[in-house]
């Protein structure tokens, strides 16, 4: 009586699907296949692999007799089932789609080795190598790679602090098996950064290359206050309150909540009064239950959030200010016009606080306000150094409306 093995491999079904296979992959249009190793197709969730074949080319593979195959050690049913299904996937891969370098592969559960740009990615097992790597030419090819993680993940709550402002080229030189080397990548931060890869490349991809055109992104929020600040620096005259209200405070706001708690949402939008009186640090710690250091932490997190999302929102900010500065021919610190821009300014970009070393270049800004306010009328007297010394009274606690002295703690430069 012959064995359960040998019924198997003699089954009807199994040896024409391995032939199938065989002379399809053997034809001309899937040349670029063969070079491939069976891991190529392979997924972290796969089990029962035919390990001792994993590492032969799928050219190599096909000239062995199916009988020899199933003769090889440690080969059995399963296996041979698992083999028949990576040869499945491969038949189902696109030439195109296959990148010139030889890497392991992950696909799709549903067998496509490919992600809809439609899809949400929920899981870093649902994308292949082959995928991973045709985000990785988009990345580059479209010109995104100095991009960070940061600007463009959906929501900063999905990503750990410290790759925010990882830039999408760091990862474009990695596999995803050296991606889960690296120490502090576990899938849950594999899983965000592939999200944004997956989003930002099913926009992208979509878009042709223009020779005097390029690909830009930003968030929506973001990209609406930037629009309507250099808009605004361009024509003379001053915004009302309304407008600044609806284009610039309201979308930062807007901006916030996607990315903060709702507490840091509430501190913000009462240190800036947007629907009553100004709150001051010792009130918001008293609602919130917190230390007043609290408070000035959760403050510079509002700051990191929006220079992640707002690179450039620091620089328009003070070019906003000044503008505004120069206008009015006065300081706008005391115009109840301008009061609210003013506190969000200096609560979504403080002066007083010091990101790194360029800065200083930010700075020369802010301590430009007395010579526009002045309209430049002593040109005679042109910038020195001494005028680029910061202001006494800046930081967080320029607008801390409280009359107490403890509050006017003044944050130490980084």
């Amino acid at each position: 009586m012959p064995s359960p093995r040998v019924t198997f491999f003699d089954d009807v079904q199994v040896v024409p699907q391995y032939e199938q296979l065989r002379s399809t992959l053997l034809q001309e249009d899937y040349a670029r296949h063969l070079t491939k190793p069976l891991a190529f197709w392979t997924l972290p969730t796969d089990r029962r692999l035919p390990l001792i074949l994993i590492n032969r080319t799928l050219g190599e593979l096909l000239q062995i007799p199916f009988d020899e195959l199933c003769r090889t050690p440690s080969i059995g049913e399963k296996k041979i089932q698992s083999l028949l299904t990576l040869l499945g996937r491969a038949v189902n891969t696109k030439a195109d789609d296959i990148p010139d370098s030889s890497l392991p592969l992950k696909v799709n559960a549903s067998s496509t080795l490919f992600l809809e740009d439609n899809d949400t990615l929920t899981d870093s097992t649902y994308v292949s190598e082959i995928q991973w790597q045709k985000w990785q030419t988009i990345i580059q090819d479209k010109g995104l790679a100095n991009e960070k993680l940061g600007r463009l993940c959906p929501t900063l709550g999905e990503l750990t602090r410290v790759i925010w402002n990882c830039t999408l080229g760091e990862y474009c030189t990695k596999t995803l098996a050296e991606m889960r080397d690296i120490r502090t990548h576990g899938e849950k931060r594999v899983t965000a950064i592939l999200r944004v890869f997956h989003c930002v490349c099913s926009i992208v991809s979509k878009l042709e290359n223009s020779k005097h055109l390029v690909t830009r992104l930003a968030p929506k929020n973001i990209a609406h206050v930037e629009a309507w600040s250099m808009s605004t620096l361009s024509k003379r005259g001053r915004p009302s309150k309304a407008d600044i209200e609806a284009n610039y405070i309201l979308p930062l706001l807007a901006q916030l909540r996607v990315d903060a708690t709702e507490h840091l949402c509430r501190l913000a939008e009462n240190r800036i009064g947007l629907h009553e009186e100004v709150t001051s640090i010792r009130q918001a710690a008293r609602a919130l239950g917190l230390a007043r250091a609290r408070i000035y932490q959760l403050l510079n997190e509002i700051n990191d959030i929006l220079m992640v999302r707002w690179p450039n929102g620091r620089l328009i900010t003070s070019l906003l200010r000044n503008k505004f500065l120069y206008e009015a021919r006065e300081r706008q610190l005391n115009d109840p016009e301008f009061a609210q821009f003013h506190a969000a300014a200096e609560l979504f970009f403080p002066w007083g606080r010091r990101e790194d070393a360029g800065d200083d270049y930010f700075y020369q800004f802010m301590n430009m306000s007395e010579e526009l306010a002045n309209g430049f009328e002593d040109e005679s007297s042109p910038l020195d150094e001494g005028s680029l010394v910061a202001p006494q009274q800046t930081g967080r606690d320029a607008w801390d409306t409280d009359t107490g002295s403890e509050d006017r703690v003044n944050l130490p430069a980084r």
